[in-house]
């Protein structure tokens, strides 16, 4: 299902499960995952689309911070 075809209160919760995995990131592993995001590019995308959306942002947490993501 597309983000814009979602309910509100599911996103919206998703949203927030997507903040509370970043939060427990310190602030070297969060320089490290957007150092890799870069390197792989992912990160101009994502910005080139306006974004920054959830499932992206739980797709650079799967990959680059197994730890974080699996509290999603």
């Amino acid at each position: 299902m597309h983000e814009a075809d979602m309910p509100i209160d599911p996103l919206h919760n998703r949203l927030k499960r997507v903040r509370d995995a970043l939060e427990t990131l310190s602030h070297e592993e969060r320089e490290h995952m957007v150092r890799l995001a870069e390197r792989a590019g992912m990160l101009s995308e994502m910005r080139d689309n306006g974004a920054l959306g959830e499932e992206r942002i739980e797709d650079l947490l799967a990959r680059f911070h197994p730890m974080a993501s699996a509290r999603l």
